[in-house]
């Protein structure tokens, strides 16, 4: 695994999201493990810095503010 599995994953974060949590510590990245992933290339990732992500305000797809229910938008526009 390398650059071109760490640009597959930087699509994903893209078009998917990704949902960021100040615990405190240093940025980092984790997840589940997944045999189609080698853990090790997770450390890929600290070329990415925080300028490199954009907020988005998710606030229009709430259903209830007492919940953590939310809208499917009905039309999805992918970044090329």
């Amino acid at each position: 695994m390398g650059l071109p599995d760490m640009q597959v994953l930087l699509r994903a974060m893209r078009v998917y999201g990704i949902v960021l949590a100040d615990n405190g510590s240093n940025r980092y990245v984790y997840g589940i493990p997944d045999p189609r992933f080698e853990n090790d290339m997770f450390h890929l990732l600290d070329m990415v810095i925080g300028n490199d992500f954009k907020a988005v305000d998710t606030y229009i797809l709430t259903v209830n503010p007492d919940s953590d229910q939310a809208q499917t938008p009905q039309k999805v526009t992918l970044p090329a």
